[in-house]
């Protein structure tokens, strides 16, 4: 038989290549076949600095895969903590931990690695250097009550230590995006994401719109809905440099979240991405055109009542001509009114910040939950 340890070795997954071995110890002329297709799927690297060891066992509950100290959290906490990253739990540890940290008191957040649904890397926003911001998606019975580990990614690994560490030859972020994907966590987000501002509720933050679902990040508490549980979409309080757009979320009892003050420039790209999925449009819904009615006629007041007695009028005999005329002192004063009128803050849906309402700006909904506050990553 030929020797099989070269291209077993590619194999990272220990399970896996316990089981290759043992199919071609009982079927030896496998081999070749194996061979053929590790060497398509696994190919050799060519770069000296990925010298890392396949995904330890024995020692995987005492020794971190990676370990990163002094990194800037925004989720769950807004301060400096140190990531380890272990074959099946992430935790979080104070920044002045070291890698032989095991004690419970210590450990300020694990997640088991089989329960972490995905991951984000994106361009860190409003950023005058280039920076990036990854974001771990913990498993959540509810699609949009994702909470997230949210972090600054270190420009160099060179503080990192473990087996995936490289010697602090790598970028921060080629050693963690090195180790995600051996743990065969998935990435979300691709080529194709882009982001647009946002408000939900009085928090300003910006909507990812990615091939595999919808991310609003990054204040607390992070929201994600994958692409295939969004039930519907409608666009509302339509300006001329903003709209509102609300998300329905499928298995969910009327559960919508609105996100308002969205750039009207960015309308094209989210329609496109609506039509380009073959997501629900219900922006024409009746139960939604009833509500903007309401909503309209409780805006307009007086001027609602002037357009309802115009129309009667026009209604008679329809001869306009017996309507009230300008020297009318009513309609001086109508005139008057309509030249002060302004939408009251209160009337709202969203409650959008005080320091970016308008009288021609829809307000950001909040979805109905308690949200709390803090701020960017550093």
């Amino acid at each position: 038989m030929a020797d099989t340890s070269a291209f077993l070795d590619a194999i990272a997954d220990t399970t896996v290549r316990g089981a290759v071995a043992s199919y071609i110890s009982a079927h030896p002329d496998a081999a070749p076949v194996f061979a053929s297709l590790i060497s398509h799927f696994c190919p050799p690297t060519t770069s000296k600095k990925r010298k890392h060891s396949p995904l330890p066992t024995a020692a995987a509950a005492t020794t971190p895969l990676v370990f990163a100290p002094g990194i800037s959290f925004s989720v769950p906490q807004r301060k400096k903590l140190t990531l380890a990253l272990y074959a099946d739990r992430i935790v979080l540890l104070p920044a002045s931990a070291t890698a032989t940290a095991t004690d419970s008191d210590d450990i300020i957040y694990t997640v088991p690695t089989r329960d972490v649904t995905g991951y984000m890397y994106l361009p860190t926003p409003a950023r005058a250097t280039k920076s990036y911001t990854m974001l771990l998606l913990p498993r959540d019975p509810s699609p949009n009550k994702a909470d997230a580990i949210v972090f600054t990614v270190p420009d160099s690994a060179g503080a990192f230590t473990g087996p995936y560490a490289d010697g602090g030859g790598s970028a921060g972020g080629d050693v963690l995006l090195r180790v995600l994907a051996d743990l065969g966590i998935p990435r979300l987000d691709d080529e194709q994401t882009f982001a647009v501002e946002a408000h939900r509720g009085t928090k300003d933050g910006y909507l990812y719109f990615s091939t595999r679902g919808v991310l609003f990040g990054f204040k607390k508490p992070v929201w994600y809905v994958d692409r295939d549980d969004i039930d519907a979409v409608s666009y509302s309080s339509i300006t001329r440099v903003t709209f509102n757009l609300t998300i329905a979320v499928a298995g969910t009892d009327d559960d919508e979240v609105e996100f308002g003050m969205v750039d009207q420039a960015r309308f094209a790209d989210i329609d496109e991405y609506v039509r380009k999925w073959r997501l629900a449009d219900r922006s024409m819904a009746e139960e939604r055109r009833a509500k903007n009615e309401l909503k309209h006629r409780h805006q307009d007041g007086h001027d609602g009542q002037l357009l309802k007695a115009e129309q009667e009028w026009r209604e008679i005999d329809g001869n306009v001509d017996d309507r009230p005329g300008p020297d009318d002192e009513d309609d001086d004063e109508d005139d008057e009114d309509d030249e002060n009128f302004e939408v009251d803050d209160d009337d709202d849906d969203g409650g959008s910040p005080s320091e970016s309402s308008s009288d021609e700006s829809g307000g950001g909904g909040g979805g109905g939950r308690r949200q709390q506050d803090y701020d960017e990553p550093d």
